[in-house]
């Protein structure tokens, strides 16, 4: 039966079956070969989005600096205000003293020049009533001078000589003027009473005049006294001019100082306040991209639903595939909430992600099954390729067999003529079912691999997506940093 079925001219030729068998190794290969490619990117690809996510945290991590520093700012920013409101109290403290001092001094020299021109106009009042006492005094002391040198001439040069002459006329004359003796004595008493009271005249008038000069002299000593405390006066007053300039110097310097002191704080406020203008710039660019991302879908991927891992369910598929998250106002949402939301919609792409290539990794299993059923089929057909090939060597041998078969009985060759061909039969129909499958199985290896590549081509995109978002996040990090030194240099360089 075995020889018959082998020899039979129906049976398929191991020649029809070579170029199964190359086409079976080629597609071997190339499933081997694709196996190998979707692999390796799979292993890239995971190993670019677990760097992507890195990036994405260092990114949050930047955020939450600048944040942190934002903060710093208006906390430096409330600082300035508070030194720039005590500067401001401290000037008007200063002006305030500045004009009380003016108004004091202002009030001083006045009750000085008041006291000053009160004083001269009494000195000045006093003047001609004391030149006027000076004058009479002098008056009266020149005819006490006059009336003493009258009296001394009198008494000493010529006086005694009329007496004498009167005295020879008396002494001639003495009978008669005997009785007139009293008369004379009486006179000469009374000459002497004038001459006493001459006398106390001329010490009254030498006590007078005495007096008059001590008067003098004191009044000498009062204008002196006077005009020494005038003087000394005036250079205390000199002095107080002289201090209360040397205070307004000292002010003027001091409201310089604050002043200066003003400006660069406020200079430094303005330098402030524009790095915080950058940063609340940059921070709402940063907002509105994230914004303009959580707008978009989540990963729009061109993977069908019934593509997803079986473990995961439908609706939490169509909820990590569409997006549909809680509804969230983007323009009135605080940045919280928007934070918030990049990092669930992260957490999603993350976990789709991971779903993914868990997915991935279970369909290369699966191919790898496929590939390795594929590789014994193709081992057997091979074995049962050469073992015909082997009997197909000896045709001799066959020959002889034939001949002694038909030798030996022709009806059992004519009894046998259905179930060699029901035989035939059959085994094309294994070749056709064989052959069917392969191609099913190619077909099917061909739709997995253009899926494969459809998914690596959106992985790439995402890749590209994710590459540039984080060469954004590299540029804004590099400008932050840049910020931060030159917001570290300037207070370094102000100091």
């Amino acid at each position: 039966m075995t020889l018959e079925k082998e020899f039979s001219p129906a049976g398929p030729s191991p020649a029809a079956l070579f170029p199964i068998q190359r086409l079976l190794a080629e597609n071997i290969a190339k499933l081997d070969d694709r196996a190998a490619r979707v692999r390796a990117k799979l292993g890239e690809t995971l190993r670019n989005f677990q760097l992507e996510a890195e990036r994405g945290d260092r990114a949050q991590g930047a955020i939450q600096t600048l944040r942190n520093r934002l903060s710093e700012c208006t906390k430096e920013e409330n600082k300035f205000k508070n030194a720039r409101d005590r500067a401001v109290k401290v000037v008007q403290e200063i002006d305030t003293r500045l004009q009380n001092a003016e108004a004091g001094l202002r009030t001083a020299r006045e009750a000085d020049a008041s006291r000053r021109t009160a004083r001269e106009a009494a000195l000045k009042s006093q003047i001609p009533l004391e030149r006027e006492l000076l004058q009479r005094e002098m008056q009266t002391f020149r005819h006490l001078l006059r009336d003493l040198t009258t009296l001394r001439g009198l008494l000493r040069g010529g006086a005694l000589p009329r007496q004498k002459a009167i005295l020879e006329e008396l002494a001639k004359k003495c009978e008669i003027v005997e009785n007139e003796l009293p008369e004379l004595q009486r006179g000469l008493e009374e000459l002497k009473d004038e001459e006493n009271r001459a006398n106390a005249g001329e010490s009254r008038a030498g006590l007078a005049l005495h007096a008059l000069r001590a008067a003098m002299k004191d009044q000498g000593e009062g204008l002196k006294t006077a005009v020494g405390a005038e003087a000394h006066l005036r250079a205390r007053f000199e002095l107080f001019e002289a201090e209360l300039d040397e205070t307004a110097r000292g002010f003027l310097l001091e409201l310089h100082l604050v002043q200066n002191a003003a400006r660069e704080e406020g200079e430094g406020l303005r330098r402030r306040r524009r790095q915080r203008d950058l940063l609340r710039a940059r921070y709402a660019d940063g907002m509105a991209r994230m914004a303009k991302r959580l707008q978009q879908p989540l990963l729009d991927s061109p993977i069908p639903p019934n593509d997803l891992h079986p473990n995961v369910n439908g609706g939490k598929a169509a909820e990590m595939r569409n997006g549909a998250f809680p509804a969230l106002d983007l323009n009135t949402s605080p940045p919280e909430a928007l934070h918030a939301r990049v990092l669930l919609t992260r957490s999603y792409e993350r976990e789709h992600l991971l779903q993914r290539g868990n997915y991935l990794d279970q369909r290369v299993l699966n191919l790898e099954k496929e590939t390795e059923a594929l590789r014994r089929l193709l081992e057997l057909t091979k074995g049962e390729i050469k073992g015909s090939g082997k009997r197909r060597q000896n045709p001799q041998k066959n020959n002889e067999k034939m001949g002694e078969l038909t030798a030996n009985s022709s009806s059992r060759l004519f009894s046998e003529e259905n179930p060699h061909s029901t035989r035939r039969s059959a085994s094309e129909m294994e070749l056709n079912d064989l052959q069917d499958g392969l191609n099913a199985c190619g077909k099917m290896l061909r739709v997995e691999i253009e899926r494969h590549e459809v998914l690596l081509e959106s992985m790439k995109e995402q890749h590209g997506s994710l590459r540039a978002r984080g060469k954004e996040l590299k540029k804004t990090l590099a400008s932050v940093e840049i910020e931060k030194k030159k917001t570290h240099t300037t207070p370094a360089s102000r100091r």
